[in-house]
């Protein structure tokens, strides 16, 4: 992926695209219909060339990346005294949003007309180009913040069109709202989590602890039990054909035992269970009458309402760190304020899962707050 500068395949001719009118430089995006290979120029592999005309003092002050200051400026640099800069093998459509993330920052160029153009057209960028919008910014060496503002702008335009498939672009440009929603989908629509990757780009993905899967099934059963626990201490006659009617009805939802519904999403539990009736358990005591149906109605409502999804803000704070115990996010535990400082709203199962520290670290601290809110409280 060198960046220099030679003539252009006479076979092509360059799509000119216009970022600013006061243009002063040239990029000129070439793209290959496959990978090159070491030492080969590619003539007959070109699917594209694009010059997209530009400002050199604009890309020198509003980049952020000491890459493209140094490759402008720096005489070590052939391209720092040339009009016109080749940027092999990527995306045009790519480099024109990052372009448009750089330029977006001048208020006069964001709401010129041809600002407002540049804009709309890369907001209609196809959802599976935002990895090589990532490619390209890497290699541009630019800092992914500066592309958040645009991806806000692009998902709150097509957001609603995809789903899970948007998991990784949300993470990568900080995105609290849309990773929130797309990881609480998977967690309770998914009955097996697995994150979308672009086969061409297999190194581009979330980190592996991003999600939890088990956590709301083992919930789910641990509520559904509870009552039976009072059972086994009630001195009654009717007990054990309570708690046979009880299980009975259950297991007719199709949706218990939980642990045997692998094939089948958190909502397609929930779903079975809401079939759940046990209106009558013929039971001759208080205990045995209880409100069955009231029972499944509460666990199933419970654990709709649990999980929030994964916080961004809340997983920034706990990034494995060197000598750093994370008590910027343990200090949530204190206060209950699950959301402090947090872009999104969200509860304590969300602030817990989104630890992404170790969990040996992470279950250490916890015991050493709650040792700490004990000794308070006993003063």
């Amino acid at each position: 992926m060198a960046t220099s500068v030679v003539p252009t395949s006479d076979s092509i001719v360059p799509r000119i695209v216009t970022i600013v009118d006061d243009h002063d430089l040239t990029l000129r995006v070439t793209q290959y219909t496959m990978p090159l290979k070491a030492s080969e120029d590619g003539r007959d592999k070109i699917k594209a060339i694009v010059d997209f005309e530009v400002t050199r003092q604009h890309l020198i002050d509003n980049s952020e990346s000491d890459f493209i200051q140094h490759l402008l400026t720096t005489r070590n640099f052939a391209e720092a005294g040339k009009k016109t800069i080749d940027l092999y093998e990527q995306n045009p459509l790519a480099v024109e949003v990052i372009l448009c993330a750089i330029y977006h920052k001048d208020e006069t160029w964001r709401s010129s007309s041809l600002g407002q153009e540049v804009t709309t057209r890369t907001l209609n960028l196809h959802w599976e180009n935002l990895w090589e919008v990532v490619i390209s910014n890497r290699f541009l060496m630019i800092e992914f913040f500066n592309l958040d503002t645009w991806f806000g702008l692009w998902y709150e335009k097509n957001g609603d069109e995809h789903d899970s498939e948007l998991l990784y672009p949300c993470f990568q440009f900080n995105h609290a709202d849309g990773f929130l929603c797309i990881t609480k989908n998977l967690v309770y629509n998914q009955a097996h989590i697995e994150e979308y990757r672009r086969e061409k780009y297999p190194d581009l993905h979330v980190p592996p602890r991003v999600i939890t899967r088990g956590h709301l099934r083992v919930l789910l059963a641990r509520w559904l039990w509870k009552p039976l626990d009072l059972m086994m201490m009630a001195e009654c006659d009717c007990k054990e054909e309570t708690v046979y009617q009880y299980l009975r009805a259950l297991a007719k939802t199709r949706g218990y035992p939980i642990d045997q519904q692998g094939r089948k999403s958190v909502d397609d539990i929930c779903q079975s269970l809401g079939k759940f009736d046990l209106s009558d358990t013929r039971g001759d005591c208080l205990m045995c009458n209880n409100n069955w149906n009231g029972i499944v109605t509460s666990a199933v409502r419970e654990v709709k309402k649990h999980f929030d999804g994964m916080c961004i803000d809340c997983m920034d704070a706990t990034q494995p760190k060197f000598l750093n115990e994370h008590m910027d996010y343990w200090s949530h535990a204190e206060s209950k304020q699950w959301d402090q400082k947090c872009r999104v709203s969200h509860g304590q199962a969300t602030w817990y899962s989104s630890f992404m520290g170790r969990a040996d670290t992470r279950d250490w601290l916890l015991k050493r707050v709650r040792t700490r809110k004990r000794s308070y409280s006993s003063v």
